[in-house]
């Protein structure tokens, strides 16, 4: 089965916030950070990387998504991932 572009958009997208949400929490430098905080965090800069595409800025691609944005705004996000507090059991 082949998948459509919004379908295969949204499967890289979900993959690249993965794979950059666990190379965040391994590798940045700060304290004490929850994995789903920086889960958040690296979704919406990826999702920021989806609207600099959608916006027809310059980018790098890898397939449909837009890789160098999403990167860089889930860099710039990752500060921000301390605050964010999530009701989990």
């Amino acid at each position: 089965m082949v998948l459509g572009g919004a379908t295969a958009t949204l499967v890289v997208s979900l993959l690249l916030a993965l794979i950059a949400a666990q190379c965040f929490h391994t590798f940045w430098p700060a304290g004490s950070r929850r994995y789903p905080a920086v889960l958040t965090a690296s979704l919406a800069g990826v999702m920021a990387g989806q609207v600099w595409a959608w916006l027809g800025l310059p980018g790098v691609a890898l397939g449909p998504s837009n890789l160098l944005p999403a990167l860089i705004f889930a860099a710039l996000l990752q500060p921000l991932a301390r605050y964010i507090r999530l009701p989990l059991p």
